[in-house]
């Protein structure tokens, strides 16, 4: 929050501090999607059914790359209520390159649905890609 100094007439920035409130909660939001930055509370998390076979078709694109050791991609990907892909952002990565064979298989994955209050809902989830060169 910007505001004026009373003294000086120069501006000033204030910082709000969350309340009890604002801190994770079970109340889930009644929008269709759900904030990617926010924080719920949820029965059961979605899992990933098929992520083993994912990770291999991304390691069978990138081969065996000498410029790194190791890299990490981590994709937050929003799953449907039916645990489909919805979409997803790239909210860390250390190399384009596998970032992008990622990002082209992600849309494969497949989950069960998140659970809260007994039903299914839209929820974020964070996957990561771990890559390690061998022979290093």
């Amino acid at each position: 929050m910007l505001s004026l100094s009373a003294q000086t007439g120069k501006p000033k920035l204030e910082y709000a501090v969350p309340s009890v409130e604002e801190a994770p909660t079970d109340t889930f939001p009644e929008e269709k999607e759900p904030d990617i930055n926010a924080i719920f509370t949820v029965e059961k998390e979605p899992k990933p059914l098929n992520l083993g076979e994912v990770r291999r078709l991304v390691g069978f694109l990138v081969g065996a790359r000498s410029a790194k050791i190791s890299v990490r991609v981590v994709a937050r990907v929003l799953v449907g209520k039916e645990g489909s892909y919805v979409r997803h952002k790239i909210i860390k990565s250390t190399d384009d390159i596998l970032k992008d064979a990622v990002e082209k298989k992600l849309p494969l994955l497949r989950f069960t649905p998140a659970m809260h209050k007994g039903e299914p809902v839209m929820f974020w989830v964070n996957i990561p890609f771990k890559f390690k060169m061998l022979g290093y």
